[in-house]
């Protein structure tokens, strides 16, 4: 394909190629000195190049600025994840286990000796002790710190345009407005066509800079669900009464049998029952909560029968679908997902879907949701052609009465509910076909409005 071919100002009178800089009212030749203005309709067609170049760039920036602080503190697929579940136990054992082993020391050397400790040992041990702290904290943040993915920014192409004068090849860098010939030294402007070419390649720039932006915030986010504890409070609140009940029998068992007391024998038996007790409930816990789980579980798999599915093993693997099909944001709240979180990937038709039932909160503020989402670009929805209100009015109507609010964007469309809509769909034995005929109206409504399937985007 040929280049466009530039433009370039010459002299009214002697023919010369006149030098410019900036985007002034008129040039005066430097060979003959003859004075000519260049048009206002010009000027202010190159005014508004650069401005629109330059804002298009000034997103591009500001969006690559927020990847590269996602990446930069909450890691993501790439990158090495600076949030991690052992990070933390590490430095608490780094803290304490020098002083436990320093102590034991301690002890065995006043044993096997008979002597106390000299006077230095204290401070001696002191130092030692923080200063292994000190140097594994320093390595902890050296880890942080370092090692993250490389920035990808934003790249601009460059346009190449043909020279007027002498035909060769040049490239304007979009919204550059002046160059010279690299050839013949020739002033070049952008022609109409390279300025649409220019501010074509900056707003996609600005585009793939936004869509790396939804991207590093969803791994960021699911880095975060990885090491979060949230979901294991329950087993936190049970478990830590274990030392006290099953370690307190233990400890009385073992003395009661070395000192042969059978008269402690009712009160180990009954230590040994509120260690049963306490054990018990970490059973009930965990069977209840299986049991939760596996009921949801069987509402999803049977929600994504009657479509082409797979049933998703986690938040890792939406945040995957959404960052290869999903054009849009998504609220981070709903990527704070509880202990009982599913998610399935359908195929409605020919487009790409996904069914995500959040039944629980990680946390205060975070959402209770179910959610069908349908990726896909239906031009009626963009400017091109008139939309059919009435097609849509009658979806938005069916799902609003199962609680369902339809929204529709860039990316595709979403039907949504909330905890009210969760809590009925639990005690609703027919919450599977809920879900069904949700997903199917919203495919039947996509594909009459010319729905056009989105291929997975590159990661």
């Amino acid at each position: 394909m040929q280049a466009p071919t530039a433009q370039t100002i010459l002299c009214d009178a002697c023919g010369g190629r006149i030098p410019l800089q900036g985007i002034p009212a008129s040039v005066v030749c430097p060979f003959c000195r003859r004075e000519q203005t260049i048009s206002e309709g010009r000027r202010r067609e190159l005014a508004s190049y650069q401005r629109g170049v330059g804002g298009a760039l000034s997103r591009a920036s500001a969006e690559q600025s927020q990847v590269e602080q996602w990446k930069r503190y909450y890691g993501g697929r790439g990158a090495r994840s600076k949030y991690a579940a052992w990070a933390a136990p590490i430095l608490a054992a780094s803290l304490m286990l020098p002083f436990l082993v320093m102590g034991i020391a301690a002890q065995l050397w006043m044993s096997s000796s008979g002597k106390p400790l000299p006077e230095f040992v204290g401070p001696v041990m002191t130092v030692v002790g923080l200063g292994f702290f000190a140097i594994v904290f320093v390595i902890y943040l050296v880890w942080w710190y370092g090692g993250r993915e490389p920035s990808d920014g934003a790249g601009v192409a460059l346009a190449t345009a043909t020279c007027p004068q002498c035909g060769a090849p040049n490239q304007l860098a979009p919204g550059q407005v002046l160059e010279r010939c690299t050839h013949c030294g020739a002033s070049l402007m952008p022609s109409a066509t390279l300025m649409r070419v220019g501010l074509g390649a900056a707003e996609a720039a600005a585009h793939e800079a936004t869509m790396r932006h939804y991207r590093a915030e969803r791994e960021g986010a699911a880095s975060l669900m990885r090491v979060s504890l949230a979901g294991g409070v329950p087993y936190i609140i049970v478990g830590s009464l274990l030392p006290m009940t099953v370690g307190g029998a233990v400890a009385f068992t073992a003395d009661a049998l070395q000192h042969d007391r059978t008269s402690d024998w009712p009160g180990v038996l009954a230590l040994w029952a509120v260690g049963s007790v306490n054990v018990g409930m970490l059973v009930a816990v965990f069977m209840w909560r299986r049991l939760v789980r596996l009921r949801w579980a069987a509402i999803l798999a049977e929600a994504s029968q009657p479509f082409g599915h797979r049933i998703l093993t986690g938040l890792d693997e939406m945040v995957r679908w959404l960052n290869g099909y999903w054009a849009g944001p998504v609220p981070l709240g709903d990527l704070t997902v509880g202990g009982y979180f599913q998610a399935s990937m359908i195929t409605v038709g020919t487009l790409p879907g996904l069914i995500v039932i959040n039944p629980t909160s990680r946390g205060e503020g975070a959402p209770v949701y179910t959610a069908v989402f349908l990726a896909t670009w239906i031009p009626t929805l963009h400017g091109r052609g008139a939309p059919n209100e009435a097609q849509w009015a009658s979806c938005r109507a069916m799902l609003g009465r199962w609680g369902f609010l339809l929204t529709a964007g860039e990316a595709g469309l979403v039907a949504r509910a909330d905890a009210d809509v969760v809590k009925r769909l639990k005690q609703d034995p027919n919450a599977a076909s809920v879900l069904t005929t949700i997903a199917k109206a919203m495919g039947e409504a996509a594909h009459a409005a010319g729905a056009v399937p989105v291929e997975r985007m590159p990661a």
